[in-house]
């Protein structure tokens, strides 16, 4: 179990204070479960993600692990993370391969050495192999999506975290995500964050619901009423 405890996110302010995005919030994620991570545009979703990740330096809050308490809040500091931003802005401009290649080597361990066959099948799962030999900066918005997508699963993650990883996705490439998830969630811990709830339907186990600067666990039952 990874359990976060007053979790804190905050922009800084131009001349005195600071604008809170995250208050005190509280919540945990299970191994083998997909938590689905939820709310408008501009809630905060991609910020607690940064926080989570240490990408963002106006964060703070407390990390419990299997019920042992971390020195600090950064996941990536005790589990292997796997990660697809929202936005792929990547001016790599060398191609899908090399760019494969690149971020293989860069998280080999004695774990995926010789994993190369391993990378080859991720490569066919997400329909990628028409597409290794172009440059990745030319690809379109939903195959660079996949794409990293895709890379997010070469370290074999223990916890993996995609954030509105079904945008520009057409229907048939939604499904082919949503079987690799349901296919590989057993031994690991995932969040996906989403502002369409339902891309979400069917897969997750659990949903995190932002608003307010405030982070709770719901049901669907929750928003059928809230929309009804």
């Amino acid at each position: 179990m990874i359990k976060y405890d007053s979790l804190f996110a905050w922009y800084p302010g131009k001349f005195f204070g600071k604008k809170s995005i995250l208050e005190n919030c509280n919540f945990t994620l299970q191994k083998g479960e997909i938590t689905g991570l939820v709310g408008l545009n501009g809630s905060g979703k991609t910020t607690l993600i940064r926080v989570i990740l240490g990408l963002s330096l106006f964060g703070k809050g407390s990390l419990c692990i299997d019920s042992g308490t971390m020195d600090s809040h950064v996941i990536s500091e005790y589990l292997k993370v796997g990660y697809a931003p929202e936005v792929p802005n990547m001016s790599f401009n060398g191609s899908l391969k090399d760019l494969i290649r690149f971020i293989e080597l860069n998280k080999r361990d004695e774990s995926t050495n010789g994993a190369g066959s391993e990378i080859n099948q991720i490569v066919k799962d997400f329909e990628l192999s028409e597409y290794e030999s172009q440059r990745f900066d030319q690809l379109s918005k939903g195959t660079k999506k996949r794409a990293l997508t895709a890379i997010s699963y070469i370290a074999i993650p223990e916890f993996l975290i995609l954030d509105e990883p079904f945008e520009g996705l057409d229907i048939n490439q939604r499904e082919i995500l949503k079987s690799k998830l349901l296919n590989n969630k057993s031994d690991k811990y995932t969040l996906i964050s989403s502002h369409e709830l339902y891309e979400l339907e069917g897969i997750c186990d659990s949903y995190l619901h932002i608003a307010d600067s405030k982070i709770e666990c719901v049901d669907l039952n929750h928003f059928s009423t809230s929309n009804g």
